[in-house]
This record gives structure tokens, sequence and C-alpha cells, in this order.
């Protein structure tokens, strides 16, 4: 799991894009992908019927926090991209934000944190090869 966000940005055919700047790595994440389903049944249908009208999705991850540059830049709300990794090389990837952090230690382990993420727009799979 990787965690980017916007950095300078670069001018590139007279469009602008922000330049990715990687803040953190992570373990132990989660994806939870949901669609809304809307009844649009009509007056005597036998059957109800239904259309999906908007996806969505939301997940965690776990990082340990020994980071000081992470506390800086983990700003709540901010729009990061996140890359999921399922192998060394693909997963899955999207625009995100962080609705909350939770920390917590045990006496003899070093600090954790749990992050969550909602999405801010689609998540796809991507292949880094």
């Amino acid at each position: 799991m990787k965690l980017n966000e916007t950095g300078e940005t670069v001018k590139v055919s007279g469009k602008y894009f922000s330049a990715l700047v990687e803040i953190g790595e992570a373990y132990n994440w989660t994806l939870d992908i949901a669609a809304d389903v809307m009844d649009v049944s009509a007056f005597g249908d036998e059957w109800k019927k239904k259309t999906v009208t908007q996806k969505s999705w939301s997940g965690s991850f776990e990082k340990f926090a020994i980071d000081d540059y992470w506390f800086d830049i983990a700003k709540l709300g901010k729009v990061f991209l996140v890359k999921l990794y399922t192998e060394a090389t693909k997963g899955y990837q999207g625009f995100c934000v962080i609705p909350g952090l939770s920390s917590g230690a045990s006496v003899a382990d070093v600090l954790k944190e749990t992050i969550n993420i909602e999405s801010h727009w689609l998540i796809e799979e991507f292949d880094e090869l």
C-alpha cells in the first residue's frame, strides 16, 4: 500500500497535472466497493426492479506511527492517491480522502495507526509492468 499526495505542478501539452510525492507505506489494508441500488418498480409489477445509480468505495490501512512527516502531511479531508497492492506490481488505485485517524499501542509494542479512507472518485486495477 502506498499513499501519495499532490506535489509540484507539471505542465504537459497545455494541461496541468499534479506530480505525485510518496508520503508513506503501510500494511494490512482493506477495500470495500459498494453501489447505491434504487427501486424502479412500477405499480402492478409482480417483481421489484432495481437500478444502480452511483458506486463508491472505502477502506483502511495500518501503519507504524514512526514517521513525523506523515503527521505533517496527512491532513483530514485532503485528496490522496492510494495504491493497494495485491502483488508486487499489481493492485488497485484510486483517489481518496482521509476522514479519520486512529492510533494505539501496548506497553511492549510500537505505536500503530489505522487510517480510514473514503472514495473521492473511482478505483481501478493497475499493473505497473
